[in-house]
């Protein structure tokens, strides 16, 4: 599997959900005592450096507006990156001017840091002997970090596009388990890459939420898909026995890691505050969010299920459609045949038969086919207006066009008898014996739009007629099957005055 051949929207739509998700965690996180408590006595990581040398501390100054700079930076960074200039890299897609284009954003992220750090370090100025000395050891701390961060990137792509790779060929072996699949696989490589990240950022609040927090919502999405909502369904109070489950749930998403960091960690009351947010968080954020995506999917199951009934009973009208359109034209076929006999005996009655023979033979063979050649649709036109030809050409004021290309592209296809009613229509009630007549009939092919247009004169038929009222099935079907086989991929204009008759038909045969 080439890494240019990879599809990678849904797991790029899966990043950019948990890292913005992530990134809003962090800023808030750090921002909070800006809005509990006041800046003079919020707290802040730095605050004890600028104390110890005697350097004046602002907190929006020298804590939160550089770190909330440095935040937007990298997260703005990251995605430019990793959603943008990475994948074209490695696609081969102007490697040269996104590599460049990396390059630019990764000094930026270094000139920021600096920058930041000119604030967040600015008790500095109070320990060392120069002002040269500082900004030569700002440069190295940035430059440092902005390594380490490169590095992280680095590491993460690697595994990210390793990830992919094992997945595809998993998929090709048609490797199956139930806990080894693609989501499975994916979750758990963010949840790592995002450890570590956190880990590095060294924001353990954030770290140890993260490392609880999405193993326990990941482990009440399984349970309550394939345990608890199943069985939830099958009781008279569903709501209520699942509301039960789930406060058990949080419960235990509580008591359990809160007692597990407060007997590692020298903070007990900060263990059990994680437990108790990541109880919460589970009970009242991921129990109705599973519940949710429960119901989507039950219902997309139901419309699916639907959608293949539609599409059952589409297929059994489009046969019944199919299936009327040929005796109706059988019928007008052999009064065109006895018509002829009577009127000139036998003499060119074999060559109508031959003609109706091949027409019935590709009625019978290729009719009942999805698509056909359009080659083969032409030449059962030809016949058929052939087939007319014999009754009409004994009199001059009918006058019949066809305008057909002798070269049409033989890969082109068609639906079967899709094109004749427009055509039958005309020679049906554009006809007449008595008057001056015409029929006009085109038919053009660019690349795979068909153009066909037919247009005829339009005749009274007498009060005894019995086809007087009988305006026939062709036109109708042939509309209904218009929508069936090609649904927005067509256009059908029919225009009708006291004299004339005119069809325009356009066809996007490519798809």
């Amino acid at each position: 599997m080439k890494y240019k051949d990879m599809k990678l929207d849904r797991f790029s739509a899966i990043e950019l959900w948990v890292f913005s998700a992530i990134f809003i965690l962090m800023a808030i996180t750090f921002m909070a005592p800006a809005f509990d408590e006041l800046p003079q006595h919020a707290w802040a990581p730095n605050r004890g450096m600028f104390e110890a040398a005697g350097a004046p501390f602002n907190y929006y100054q020298h804590y939160l507006l550089p770190l909330l700079i440095r935040y937007i930076v990298l997260f703005a960074a990251f995605i430019a990156l990793n959603f943008k200039l990475v994948p074209a890299i490695i696609r081969g897609e102007r490697a040269g001017v996104h590599a460049a284009w990396a390059a630019v954003i990764v000094l930026a992220v270094a000139l920021v840091i600096f920058f930041t750090n000119y604030y967040l370090k600015f008790y500095m100025f109070y320990t060392m002997t120069s002002e040269k000395a500082v900004q030569n050891n700002l440069w190295q701390l940035s430059f440092l970090y902005t390594f380490r961060l490169l590095l992280l990137f680095v590491g993460y792509t690697m595994l990210r596009y390793t990830g992919l790779r094992v997945f595809g060929r998993l998929r090709e072996s048609n490797f199956k388990s139930r806990f080894v699949n693609r989501e499975w696989m994916i979750a758990a490589a963010l949840w790592i890459i995002m450890a570590i990240f956190l880990a590095a950022t060294r924001v353990m609040v954030l770290f140890q939420l993260w490392v609880i927090a999405v193993p326990c919502a990941l482990l009440f999405y399984y349970l309550g898909f394939n345990v608890i909502i199943p069985k939830a369904l099958r009781r008279k109070k569903p709501i209520r026995f699942y509301i039960l489950c789930t406060f058990v749930l949080g419960f235990l998403c509580f008591l359990l890691p809160g007692l597990l960091l407060s007997a590692v960690s020298d903070d007990a009351e900060r263990g059990m505050s994680i437990g108790l947010f990541n109880g919460f968080l589970q009970f009242l954020i991921v129990g109705p969010a599973v519940w949710i995506l429960f119901k989507r999917q039950m219902k997309g199951n139901e419309e699916l299920y639907a959608l293949k009934t539609e599409l059952g009973q589409s297929t059994a009208s489009l046969d019944f459609l199919r299936s009327q359109i040929n005796p109706h034209f059988l019928f007008n076929a052999l009064n065109t045949l006895y018509g002829t006999a009577i009127q000139e005996g036998a003499d060119r009655t074999g060559e109508g038969v031959q003609k109706l023979g091949d027409m019935m033979r590709f009625m019978l063979l290729e009719n009942m086919q999805e698509k056909i050649a359009l080659t083969r649709e032409i030449e059962y036109l030809e016949n058929y207006v052939s087939l007319q030809r014999l009754r009409t050409d004994a009199s001059p004021s009918i006058r019949i066009q066809v305008s057909i290309p002798e070269e049409i592209n033989p890969l082109v296809q068609i639906a079967p008898m899709l094109l004749i009613p427009f055509i039958e229509n005309a020679f049906k009630h554009g006809i007449s014996l008595r008057e001056e007549s015409y029929i006009k009939i085109s038919l053009e092919l660019k690349g795979s739009e068909l153009y066909f247009d037919v247009y005829n004169s339009k005749h009274q038929r007498p009060q005894h007629d019995p086809e007087k009222t009988n305006n026939g099935i062709g036109l109708v079907n042939v509309r209904q099957r218009l929508q069936l086989l090609y649904p927005n991929r067509h256009e059908l204009v029919v225009r009708e005055t006291p004299n004339d008759f005119f069809v325009h038909l356009i066809v996007n045969l490519g798809k």
